[in-house]
């Protein structure tokens, strides 16, 4: 038995020192397989593993700056700035001192404005003690500005740190809102969305990394901001249009109100204005809408429904809204005719109120009729008699093909978003019968956009071509080198430039003789033609009236059209006033000499100074020695950023200058408002502001003040001068 036992632990002794040679074997391999690792490619792994570690705690993308959209003469009118969003470490501030703590919420309630209590709240913890924000990055704030972002930094507050982003900004809020566009997260529209990919910069990254050396680097790849655009707008036109047809809107309560000004030689755009328009730096914002009674309308809505009234806001109604022309068309007719030598300018035809064309009587506006009239005259006074017996001398197929030819349903290929060629709201040359034939003569029938007709009947006056109308003249890279330019564009030969002669000078009869007399200028010939185009059905008493006119008769620089949509039934707007508001601002504005001996309606002008960078404070103070009206534009400041309109322009004594600021001070002072107090009571308040007040037109303590400028509510340095305008009290 013992032998058995002695065997039997012989056997295991050997089968256990074995087990044990072999796994001293295997680590001996292990072992060996490990030194022979580090040594060869140790340093290239650890490099690696400490690498990956490293950049896992720093590696951050940077933002690009958009590029920037400018006017004709360089002003800016769209921008990107660096700003910053706070980040706040909530997980690593809930571990340190309840002091530190306390103090880094205090500092940014102070700095930012948020609640101490909503701060606070960022620190809260559940049933089981953890934080319901249990997060190293909480943004708190975003968008705030390098000088608040360094007065933060400076106070060294634990867990809070910055991150770099980029904020887009509209210097002029709502001038060419719906031609600019905006930018709302990944959506845009106007030439933000047309030039998307130019504006658009290459995004830069900043990440943690090692040298040859093994030490630790940072390597920052900058962004790359993105190309700029070179508008054909002139801002300063922009602002003579938009004025203009905002008070057309609201004066008419217009559904729609637009305006469009340009080179008819060329298809520059050099303004386009609509009503309603919207603030680009908040387009959202009731508040900021410029239609009055739609404010009203719109803030009783459900917030879905708000939203669907404002993408029709957004919306350009110049290239994407649609009319019935109306007699503007007429002067497509005409030229067509005369080109085809149907008709020569001495033709001669007679109005008797009325006629028969197949089944229908058909009306002149003017019921008594115009008798025997030419060519001219029939232009001058829109007459309906004359046009239909002109298409029908032109005929249904020469008809049809010269209304392709001027772009009717077609798009005219501008380069905004969302045009509309109105090709299914087109008769189709079957559909041609008398009667849509007689009706097309008087534009019935056919809808068009404002562009369509603006850019037909430029060819009309410009020599006969159909131009490529566009926005965007170049576009520049960040060192000003041109990457692409736009140049005009002959889309096709309509009329012999003897044709388009003969209507040039012909349409000024419109305004001499006819129905566009409110439009005249004193020494300035003018042509256009107006036109009343009714919407929807007939019988529906919805009209869009509209004039198109051009500066000057002998060489056109300038063709205007304005639009007046849909307003109420009892209202009958002057769309021929509105050019003409405009044409004024613009001889002034250039300076365009009278066309006969007339005096100059710029003759008491003077030209405006460069205020850009000066003081706020100096700049009020000169415009008031000069006795110029002035508004600013913003929350107020020190220095002027920009202003309308721009140096060297040709102003009168009570021109209201725009001046727009941004700058951030917490030295400024808030104007008060005194409209409507006493002279005593106003100077008392604005003295003990510590403001100066400049006194206008008061005759005695039965005045009271009707104006201030600058408004209340504006920020300005200490000792600024107030202008104060008085009205006799009721």
């Amino acid at each position: 038995m013992k032998k058995n036992i002695d065997k039997f632990k012989r056997k295991l002794n050997i089968k256990l020192y074995s087990l044990a040679f072999v796994l001293l074997l295997l680590i001996g391999l292990l072992d060996y397989r490990i030194f022979y690792i580090k040594s060869k490619h140790g340093e290239e792994y650890e490099k690696k593993a400490i690498a990956q570690q490293v950049t896992q705690g720093l590696d951050i993308i940077t933002k690009a700056n958009r590029g920037s959209i400018l006017d004709r003469n360089l002003q800016v009118i769209s921008a990107s700035n660096t700003v910053y969003n706070v980040i706040l470490d909530v997980r690593n501030l809930s571990q340190l001192d309840k002091k530190i703590c306390n103090k880094t919420l205090t500092e940014l309630s102070n700095f930012l404005g948020i609640p101490l209590e909503k701060l606070n709240g960022y620190m809260d913890k559940d049933a089981d003690g953890k934080l319901l924000n249990d997060t190293n990055y909480l943004v708190i704030a975003k968008n705030i500005s390098r000088k608040k972002m360094s007065d933060i930094e400076k106070k060294n507050l634990s867990s809070v740190y910055f991150e770099e982003d980029s904020m887009r900004f509209y210097v002029h809020n709502d001038l060419a809102a719906q031609t600019v566009g905006f930018i709302r997260g990944d959506n845009c529209c106007g030439l933000e969305k047309s030039y998307n990919e130019d504006l658009t910069g290459v995004s830069g990254r900043i990440f943690r990394a090692y040298d040859s050396q093994n030490n630790v680097v940072s390597n920052n790849l900058p962004a790359q901001d993105g190309c700029s655009l070179v508008t054909t707008l002139d801002i300063n036109i922009q602002k003579f249009a938009q004025d203009a047809i905002n008070k057309a809107g609201e004066e008419f309560k217009a559904e729609h109100a637009a305006a469009i000004v340009m080179d008819p030689n060329t298809g520059e755009i050099i303004a386009m204005a609509q009503y309603p328009s919207f603030n680009l730096n908040d387009p959202a914002n009731l508040s900021e809408l410029t239609a009055k009674s739609l404010r009203t309308k719109l803030s009783s809505l459900p917030q879905e429904e708000q939203l669907n009234n404002l993408y029709n806001v957004w919306n350009n109604f110049n290239v994407s809204g649609t009319f019935e022309s109306g007699s503007i068309f007429k002067p497509i007719v005409v030229a067509a005719a005369l080109d085809q030598n149907v008709i020569t300018p001495n033709s001669t035809f007679y109005c008797g109120g009325n006629m028969e064309v197949a089944d229908r009587t058909i009306h002149c506006w003017k019921k008594t009729g115009h008798g025997t009239q030419d060519i001219t005259h029939i232009l001058a006074n829109s007459c309906n008699m004359g046009m239909i017996q002109i298409i029908q001398k032109l005929g249904r197929e020469k008809f049809y093909q010269y209304q392709k030819d001027f772009g009717y349903g077609e798009k005219t290929l501008i380069d905004l978003p969302a045009e509309q060629s109105a090709k299914s709201l087109m008769y189709k040359l079957n559909q041609l019968n008398p009667v849509e034939l007689a009706t097309s003569s008087m534009g019935q029938g056919f809808n068009n956009t404002p562009i369509q007709a603006l850019n037909s009947f430029a060819a009309v006056i410009n020599g006969g071509n159909l131009m490529k109308p566009y926005v965007v003249s170049e576009i520049v890279d960040n060192e000003s080198n041109v990457i692409k330019k736009n140049n005009p564009v002959v889309m096709k030969k309509v009329i012999s430039k003897e044709t388009s002669d003969f209507m040039r000078k012909a349409l000024k009869s419109v305004l001499t003789e006819g129905t566009a007399a409110s439009g005249l200028i004193e020494g300035y010939n003018i042509g256009g033609k107006t036109g009343t185009g009714e919407q929807g059905k007939r019988g529906s008493q919805m009209y869009t009236y509209s004039f198109i006119g051009y500066l000057t008769i002998e060489n056109p620089q300038y063709i205007a059209i304005a639009l007046i949509d849909k307003p109420p039934i009892d209202v009958e707007p002057n769309a021929t006033a509105v050019v003409k508001e405009i044409f004024e601002q613009i001889i002034k504005y250039k300076q365009i000499k009278s066309d006969s001996d007339s005096p100059s309606v710029f003759k008491d002008a003077f030209l405006l100074e460069d205020y850009n960078g000066k003081s706020l404070k100096d700049t009020i103070k000169k415009l008031n020695e000069q006795s110029l009206d002035y508004e600013i534009i913003g929350i107020g400041g020190k220095f002027v950023d920009s202003q309308l309109p721009i140096a060297g322009t040709p102003v009168e004594i009570n021109s209201r200058i725009y001046l727009y600021v941004s700058n951030e001070s917490d030295e400024l002072i808030e104007v008060p408002n005194v409209i409507n107090l006493s002279l005593q009571q106003a100077t008392e308040i604005l003295n003990k502001n510590n403001f100066e007040p400049v006194i206008i037109n008061n005759d005695g303590d039965d005045f009271k003040v009707i104006e201030q400028m600058p408004s209340a509510g504006v920020k300005l340095e200490a000792g600024s001068q107030i202008k104060l305008k008085f009205q006799r009290k009721n």
